[in-house]
């Protein structure tokens, strides 16, 4: 069943790194690398505050799903927690824009370009995880072939237009696109969800569960993107770009290929974890090799071709940080190791242990920032997030090897 999925999420992925490229390329065309940092930095914000917004609805909807046998419950739970927080959010993002109107005019137009593109990043995060664990794929896909066409449709009129603002409005329209089609396809559902009373007791069981998840979601984001924060920071406007448009080519690479092998080995994990003669462990080596196995030869692959790479699917301005690729390549087989290994933390509901060892791998990344990054500059960056995707998935393979243990020692009793 897996490989199917596998297909299934390749399409998915494939479409979405395609998609990519193609804004990547025109980005690199249009903009150049201090505009081009300006947008990574304000769509990664945007990313985290849409994690925090729907992060730990969305973690829940994986991982309950399948215990949970009155879906009406599960659905009104996901759909009535999102209002006070979407709320609470957009009430403070206005008075923020508008106390910075009077002293910072930049800043208020960067709260108002966040504002609606983490409200539909977040509903759409939400959107693609209820699909996932019901293995909705057709659909899945169907949205995914909405959000692309949207986005380049609108990609270059709006950057000839407003520049790097134009890229963040593409963006968010194509992450709206989505939820409108969503919406309207599945209204008769939500409006039959929305009648139900929320369980109260199912609430505060999936929060419980989620929020560490929130953490877990902010930290991962903050491990590759801290960086170019930080460089923006210390005065390397040009650098933040540089470094950003060579870190999406590798991670659309080697992080790709791990987003589709762990999107389909994760629900399928969930939904056979209480089977007997299921072993944890050898699933984990198992989908850890076969990663391994196509991830070390695209690693080799960058090695020898990132000039090459950066020069045709960026631009001549950016070639320079090409260096950048094999690096951030092999940080993300370290990303891969963790990430399997992470399982059994989430399966023994260990989510605030995995939360502390992210924040422990993003507390090192900044760190090492800080240190070397004002000397140093984007050399510095680069290298903290190697260091700091070593740390993590050393740390996560030792606790969870510690965690298994301690799950044989409770079978046997």
């Amino acid at each position: 069943m897996i490989s199917k999925d596998i297909i299934y999420y390749g399409l998915i992925k494939g479409i979405n790194v395609l998609v990519w490229v193609v804004i990547l390329k025109i980005s690199a065309t249009y903009l150049d690398p201090v505009s081009f940092g300006n947008f990574s930095i304000i769509f990664s914000i945007s990313i985290y505050l849409g994690i925090i917004l729907s992060g730990w609805q969305s973690s829940s909807a994986l991982r309950f799903y399948h215990e949970i046998e009155n879906k009406y419950e599960y659905y009104n739970v996901l759909l009535k927690t999102l209002f006070f927080p979407f709320l609470c959010f957009l009430g403070f993002g206005i008075i923020c824009c508008l106390f910075f109107y009077f002293y910072n005019k930049e800043i208020s137009i960067d709260i108002l370009m966040i504002l609606p593109l983490s409200m539909v990043f977040a509903l759409f995060g939400l959107i693609v995880n209820i699909c996932r664990i019901k293995r909705n794929l057709k659909f899945y896909l169907m949205l995914i072939i909405i959000q692309a066409l949207t986005l380049l449709s609108l990609v270059v009129p709006l950057i000839k237009l407003f520049g790097w603002f134009g890229l963040m409005f593409s963006f968010t329209i194509s992450y709206f696109a989505v939820v409108f089609y969503f919406t309207i396809n599945k209204r008769n559902q939500l409006i039959l969800v929305w009648d139900k009373i929320i369980n109260k007791s199912l609430v505060k069981k999936m929060v419980s569960y989620g929020l560490p998840i929130v953490m877990i979601g902010v930290f991962s984001q903050l491990l590759s993107s801290m960086d170019q924060i930080l460089l923006k920071y210390f005065g390397y406007d040009f650098e933040v770009g540089i470094y950003a448009a060579n870190y999406s080519l590798s991670e659309k690479s080697i992080f790709a290929f791990l987003a589709i092998y762990a999107s389909a080995f994760t629900p399928i994990l969930y939904k056979s974890i209480n089977k007997e003669n299921f072993n944890l462990l050898d699933q984990i080596k198992k989908g850890l090799f076969q990663f391994l196995l196509i991830a070390i030869p695209i690693v080799a692959f960058l090695s020898f071709f990132s000039k090459k790479i950066s020069y045709l699917l960026l631009d001549e301005k950016y070639v320079e940080g090409h260096w950048i690729i094999p690096v951030i390549a092999v940080a993300g087989v370290f990303v891969g190791i963790a990430s399997f290994y992470s399982e059994v933390l989430t399966v023994s509901k260990k989510t605030k242990t995995l939360a502390m060892l992210y924040g422990f791998a993003a507390i090192v990344n900044f760190i090492v920032n800080i240190i070397f990054i004002p000397n140093h500059g984007l050399k510095a960056a680069v290298i903290a997030t190697l260091i700091s995707y070593v740390v993590l998935a050393i740390i996560i393979y030792k606790v969870s090897n510690k965690q298994l243990k301690l799950n044989n020692v409770k079978n046997r009793h």
